[in-house]
């Protein structure tokens, strides 16, 4: 792996993206996208707790929320609706 990150091409994101390759295994990504994708306060959830699960899943689909305003409207839309409002 070391070989294949040293060059001019190295760049910390490279390094990531190695990372969770050789950590995370396809299956796991994939369901880690799945339940952000999915992820909605339901029932009694508290807010905390969506705001924490919300910032801990990007981390395995950055591509979700690359830019700010996605990730806003992303948060916006999981809260519960009369919290919306």
């Amino acid at each position: 792996m070391k070989d294949r990150l040293i060059g001019p091409d190295f760049t910390w994101s490279k390094f990531v993206e190695e990372l969770r390759g050789e950590f995370y295994p396809v299956t796991i990504q994939q369901e880690k996208e799945k339940e952000f994708s999915e992820l909605r306060m339901i029932d009694n959830m508290v807010v905390l707790y969506y705001a924490s699960k919300f910032t801990e899943l990007p981390r395995f689909v950055p591509e979700f929320v690359a830019a700010k305003r996605m990730k806003t409207r992303r948060f916006e839309e999981g809260l519960a609706f009369y919290i919306r409002k």
